[in-house]
């Protein structure tokens, strides 16, 4: 039985080459996509316009929450201070 139940469940793992293909596709993609963007970021830094292209809606929304949680830090420690 050990062997049998071997035999099957070795059968269940066969990887299907077109999903294999497609994931070292998507990998390369997102690698060369990922490139692009911080060289944009890089190459526009001054140029608030392009930037905005290069850069994701949820890091610009993270760096601002970031941004907001420091300025309310430094708030609450000026009135500790005070």
């Amino acid at each position: 039985m050990r062997a049998l139940l071997a035999e099957v469940n070795g059968s269940l793992y066969i990887d299907d080459d077109r999903k294999v293909i497609r994931d070292k596709a998507y990998a390369l993609v997102k690698q060369y996509a990922d490139e692009l963007k911080e060289f944009g970021l890089f190459v526009f830094r001054k140029d608030e316009e392009h930037v905005i292209l290069y850069a994701s809606k949820y890091m610009r929304n993270k760096k601002a929450e970031y941004r907001l949680k420091k300025k309310e830090e430094e708030n609450t420690q000026e009135e500790a201070v005070s």
